[in-house]
């Protein structure tokens, strides 16, 4: 487990150290989008971003070699995506990791003070069949030894939620609802989703 650092947190910041040992950090979200076209599921899309210094490049366990999760959850549904380890696909400079396929469109990246997670194909979390999310939750790891990042959107800082469009914007930092089990980075060369939809 990585050491625990040093920083000062607002009275909502929550840190929480998970059963599997990996550290967890709460931290606050610019942007959570999820849009999706009924008509054609191929449109759907995720984006999340976060800018905090909360979120450092050397909380990340290696992605070129591990792996790296993207969880979406709310009430209705619950969606994995395994951003996996390849030389072709990863990139180091020692200041950014970024994920980038050119055939997906998919991208991620964390650096200091940033982490991105663009994920436009192989999306399974819908919004036409359960509108609305009301709270949406998201957590990203990079690598089975990162940090877990989990982000919470829900109430007033939703500023879209219908059939077409989830918004949440400028989402303050706390614990993320109950996460379902099973999505974890994973060093395997096959592209993994999952998607659950709950009664």
């Amino acid at each position: 487990m990585k050491g625990i650092r040093l920083a000062v947190m607002s009275a909502m910041f929550v840190v929480a150290v998970c059963a599997t040992g990996v550290f967890a950090e709460d931290i606050p979200t610019d942007k959570m989008q999820i849009t999706d076209k009924a008509t054609d599921p191929t449109k759907r899309q995720i984006q999340l971003q976060s800018k905090v210094s909360l979120v450092q490049h050397s909380e990340a366990d290696d992605p070129k070699t591990n792996g790296a999760s993207v969880h979406v959850w709310s009430e209705s549904d619950d969606f994995c995506y395994i951003l996996t380890a390849d030389d072709t696909l990863w990139t180091d400079n020692g200041k950014v990791w970024k994920y980038k396929n050119s055939e997906t469109r998919n991208q991620a990246q964390i650096a200091d003070n940033k982490l991105q997670v663009k994920i436009r194909s192989g999306v399974t979390f819908t919004l036409a069949d359960d509108a609305p999310q009301g709270t949406v939750n998201a957590s990203v790891q990079f690598g089975p030894g990162g940090s877990r990042y989990c982000m919470h959107c829900t109430g007033t800082q939703v500023s879209t939620d219908d059939a077409k469009k989830f918004h949440g914007k400028f989402c303050d930092s706390a614990p993320c609802d109950a996460e379902p089990p099973g999505c974890l980075p994973t060093a395997t060369t096959t592209t993994t989703t999952t998607t659950t939809t709950i009664p």
